[in-house]
């Protein structure tokens, strides 16, 4: 600072520079009051950072320079617009002498203010205790602030009251006095009461009293309208109250669901929150209404969509309460005042009714907080439809409004309804049961509510949360019957139905994501379980064939297979089948996605037609024409077993549809179960043909590369040509076999043209042992090739020569004796427990992954070794 102060002022260069304390402007935060503070480091850098960023602009690069746009020419006199100012970049030498002096001029003035107030910072900090005051006056305005919010409040409640009284006011029709007040300007005959002389209270009995004694009289008047009113005829019936009570001194505190702590409030807040208290000791006593809360938010991390109370609906929600309890106070008071003249003339003893309003209370605040609840979760559900379940054409969502039914017979108050995943309906929609939980009675659940009103899409699976008035918040769900019917569900489906009730009913952690993410996930379940079931059913003729079985795992289907090899006798007798791949469902669209085992790494790359599954294909795509590129991998494995398993997501998206979420369904009539059956049965068939080709891709391109990496070889797709689909006395499937190389060899040729030039060529030749698969009802059977290609360049499509079929060779067993010079056993790969892939096994899979790996490996190396 001292440097800057002798640059400047030659008169002060001798005189001691001290930093003196001045005036500083500080601003408010405009949400709480406070002071915006920083630290003084941060201040400080930031204002020499900009002065210095100015600097090195003005000297070597460009400025921004604001100038006034020019008015139209045509423009009328009349018309007065505000000047528009443009921005644009500007070198400081490309300016005029008046542009330079003008943008000199205030940006020094504008830095000499930042330079000013972080000295008044400095000085003020190593002079005084500025960061105390600072804070003393930042807490202070933010109470001030506080205090006048709450001011205001309260003055808003007073005017919004004293509205309600003036209207009201009523003059005295005392014609005898208005005569006297007219013709004597006085009033003879004024009232004692506008007079005022006295106060009620000093010539009361309650005068009296001492303060322990009035505090005790409230307590009993509190305490014996509680025993005599309705808490007691609950009781005494065992009628179960929906709402808790708790007696303080003389305030009823009367909460509803579970508390909670919200931000940072200390004391524990309620859904549903009143006070009440007695006033007066006399015969007839009502219940005074103190302070009504009632809560409703979304769940942490979303958004509420702005749907919060303002003043005036707490204020007249208090009233109504209030006006609620009065009204059914009135009402016994009136039966019991019928009832009374009646037990005089008939001499008949009845008991009196009794009132219920702090039944009526509750009523009316639960009413309110289901409706809130509705709106919040309805608009929660649009912005999901609009963002993230937003998928494409026929997959998206569809919202149903909240809806709300006035209707004073019914005891349903309103409904919101979410449709998601297709479903064919063509016969009838599913079933929809109401979801409870284990606490719950199950005789509540009702099978099918008529909930066709509040749902605007058909061809869907529905999700419908409605709130009824003397219940609460219940869910229906497509399926929900089957769910609530089956009484040894396994753990994980409870776990969900409790989440999708939570995220449904808990008003304090209100989420139609997380409510339609459970939902998704229990119909995944039940989705993938009819599935199983129409291809497996348990009577009729069998639909798959016998080397195949299905099993359903939390949203997932299991596919496992039986695989036995050519002159392996009784490869397959023993039974055993394992996981190859699984279906798991999509939680968005309900569509079915294959997933694969980590080892399985190869068949991966060939279910999404990936380059990298073959490097032959890639150097033959990179080759040819742009134009032709896409010929070029037409008949690649990749392409072929991508279109299989496609195949397969087609029909089993087309069965899941067909067999809905379960076996409940509202059939249109008679004939629609059976035609319904006809349906799913036709395609089943589809899956069954997909699902066998599937299966041999499964086993020859994932079991078969992982068997060849045991032993220290790389099989490669399309290496031994194109497919190969029949021999002489074997039928294969049609598809390109996967290979091996065992020998290979560079031929030269040459020959001599007409000319007499001497033309050479060289190709490759190789000897591979290939491998290829067939299919039938009764078998997966892999079997090994003696194959001989020719390879012309790497990016030509390899020339099978020659092509036949051999035989495995039979594996030693880990117990058969070894002789001397024998090779040692094969090592055993070291893999996971569950074969690469983190999922339960299936019930009907008896053998590992990789114990099926490692035994093909053995054949493996058995048949190498025999050919060799």
């Amino acid at each position: 600072m001292s440097h800057h102060g002798s640059s400047l002022s030659s008169s002060t260069q001798n005189a001691p520079e001290q930093i003196e304390p001045r005036r500083l402007e500080l601003t408010l935060n405009p949400e709480n009051g406070s002071l915006l503070t920083a630290p003084l480091t941060q201040v400080l850098l930031a204002t020499t950072d900009s002065l210095y960023q100015d600097l090195y602009n003005m000297a070597h690069g460009e400025l921004d320079v604001s100038t006034v746009a020019q008015t139209d020419a045509d423009a009328t006199q009349e018309e007065e617009t505000a000047p528009m100012q443009q921005t644009r970049r500007e070198r400081m030498s490309n300016l005029s002498f008046a542009q330079r002096r003008h943008e000199l001029a205030w940006r020094l003035a504008q830095h000499g203010r930042a330079l000013q107030h972080v000295a008044g910072l400095t000085a003020a900090d190593s002079s005084s205790d500025f960061a105390r005051q600072v804070q003393i006056s930042s807490t202070a305005l933010q109470h001030a602030r506080t205090a006048w919010v709450q001011a205001d409040e309260a003055q808003d409640a007073m005017y919004f009251f004293h509205a309600q009284l003036f209207p009201a006011r009523a003059a005295p029709h005392d014609i005898y006095g208005s005569c006297d007040v007219h013709l004597t300007g006085k009033w003879y005959d004024l009232p004692s009461d506008l007079r005022l002389a006295s106060s009620r209270y000093e010539t009361a009995r309650e005068s009296e009293y001492s303060r322990g004694e009035v505090n005790e009289r409230w307590q009993m008047a509190v305490r014996d309208k509680l025993l005599s009113g309705e808490v007691a005829w609950m009781k005494k019936r065992g009628i179960q109250r929906m709402f808790d009570l708790s007696l303080k001194g003389g305030v009823l505190k009367l909460t509803h669901g579970s508390h909670r702590r919200i931000g940072t409030n200390s004391e524990a807040s309620y859904p549903i929150q009143a006070l009440l208290t007695i006033v007066s000791s006399a015969e007839v006593n009502e219940w005074t209404l103190l302070s009504l809360d009632v809560r409703v938010q979304a769940k942490t991390g979303e958004f509420n969509h702005q749907l919060e109370t303002s003043n005036r609906q707490r204020f007249d929600l208090h009233r109504l309460a209030a006006l609620a309890m009065s009204r059914e106070e009135a009402r016994v008071r009136k039966l019991n005042q019928e009832n009374e003249l009646e037990k005089d003339e008939s001499d008949e003893s009845e008991e009196d009714e009794v009132s219920h309003p702090l039944n009526a209370l509750f009523q009316l605040a639960h009413t309110f907080s289901l409706s809130w609840q509705l709106e919040l979760l309805s608009a929660q559900a649009q912005a999901l439809r609009r963002g993230a379940w937003s998928a494409g054409e026929g997959n998206q969502i569809n919202v149903t409004p909240v809806r709300f039914l006035d209707d004073n017979n019914s005891n349903l108050l309103g409904a919101v309804s979410i449709s998601f995943w297709k479903v064919d309906d063509s016969y009838g929609p599913p079933s929809m049961g109401d979801l409870l939980t284990d606490d719950r009675p199950r005789h509540m659940a009702t099978g099918s509510p008529n909930l066709r009103n509040f749902i605007d899409s058909t061809n869907q699976l529905v999700l419908s949360i409605r709130a009824e008035k003397t219940v609460g918040i219940k869910v229906a769900l497509s399926g929900g019957t089957t769910i609530q019917s089956d009484t040894d569900a396994a753990p994980h489906i409870k776990e969900i139905v409790q989440k999708l009730l939570g995220a449904s009913s808990d008003p304090f952690a209100l989420s139609a994501s997380d409510a339609l993410l459970a939902a998704t996930q229990l119909c995944a379940e039940r989705k993938c379980e009819a599935s199983v079931r129409a291809l497996q059913p348990t009577s009729g003729d069998r639909i798959l064939p016998e080397w195949i079985s299905l099993s359903s795992e939390r949203g997932n289907i299991s596919v496992a297979a039986r695989l036995s090899y050519h002159g392996v006798p009784d490869s397959s007798a023993n039974g055993a089948m394992t996981v190859l791949f699984r279906l798991a469902c999509d939680a968005r669209t309900g569509s079915f996605a294959p997933t694969f085992p980590r080892t399985m790494k190869l068949l991966r790359y060939l279910a999404c037609n990936d380059i990298q599954s073959s490097e032959s294909v890639a150097l033959r795509i990179a080759n040819a024409p742009s134009n032709r590129r896409r010929a070029a991998a037409n008949r690649s494995t990749g392409r072929l077993v991508k279109e299989a398993f496609d195949g397969l997501v087609r029909s089993m998206n087309v069965l899941g549809q067909r067999v809905g979420v379960g076996r409940s369904w509202d059939d249109k009539d008679e004939q629609s179960a059976s035609i319904r059956d006809r349906s799913i049965g036709l395609a089943c068939r589809d899956v069954s043909v997909s699902i066998s080709k599937c299966c041999g891709f499964a086993g020859l391109f994932g079991i078969g590369p992982a068997a060849f990496a045991a032993l220290g070889i790389n099989a490669v797709p399309d290496m031994a040509g194109e497919t190969i689909d029949s021999m002489p006395g074997f039928s294969f499937f049609p598809t390109p076999p996967l290979s091996i190389v065992v020998d290979q060899q560079l031929i030269e040729t040459s020959r001599t043209s007409s000319d007499g030039v001497s033309i050479k060529k060289s190709y490759l030749q190789q000897k591979l042992m290939g491998i290829t698969f067939a299919t039938s009802d009764q078998q997966l059977t892999l079997y090994p090739l003696d194959i001989t290609v020719t390879i012309d360049n790497p990016s030509s499509v390899p020339e099978r020569k020659s092509c036949a079929v051999k035989l495995f060779g039979v594996a030693a067993t880990a117990g058969e004796d070894r002789t001397e010079g024998s090779e040692p056993p094969q090592k055993k790969i070291k893999t996971d427990a569950n074969g690469g892939c983190h999922e339960l096994n299936s019930l009907n899979t008896k053998q590992n992954l990789m114990d099926l790996v490692s035994r093909f490996s053995s054949i493996l190396n058995s048949t190498v070794v025999n050919s060799s």
